[in-house]
């Protein structure tokens, strides 16, 4: 039987290599033999790992989202900073889905109701 605080030390082992080398049969032969068991075992640790994760996107989304937002952030100065409009672009389309300022057609709230004064202004 294996202890609480071993099982921990082999799961915090099996994320930290799938971070380093992905996941993929290789990994997963070198874990199993690494830690003595068999590469069901990896998978179903592999499992767990992705259920906890899951758990906790759950529980503490808002935060989750507001942490990445402040990191995406930081990430738009950057790119402002070194002239990467590109990058830029892309980056406060993606800050604009995630705070759900955007419709189903891709559109800003601000690009919409451009459309609809234009649509107006040729109606009239």
């Amino acid at each position: 039987m294996t202890t609480k605080r071993e099982r921990d030390r082999r799961l915090a082992l099996v994320e930290r290599t799938i971070h380093e080398h992905g996941w993929s049969m290789r990994v997963q032969i070198a874990l199993a033999a690494q830690i003595g068991v068999t590469r069901r075992t990896i998978q179903q640790y592999k499992s767990d790992l992705v259920e906890q994760q899951r758990r906790d996107l759950e529980d503490d989304r808002p935060t989750i989202r507001a942490e990445f937002l402040t990191r995406l952030r930081g990430h738009q100065q950057r790119a402002a900073e070194t002239g990467k409009t590109g990058a830029l672009s892309s980056m406060m389309a993606l800050e604009a889905d995630i705070v759900g300022i955007r419709d189903r057609t891709g559109r800003s709230d601000a690009e919409q109701h451009v459309v609809e004064i234009r649509v107006n202004a040729v109606e009239t």
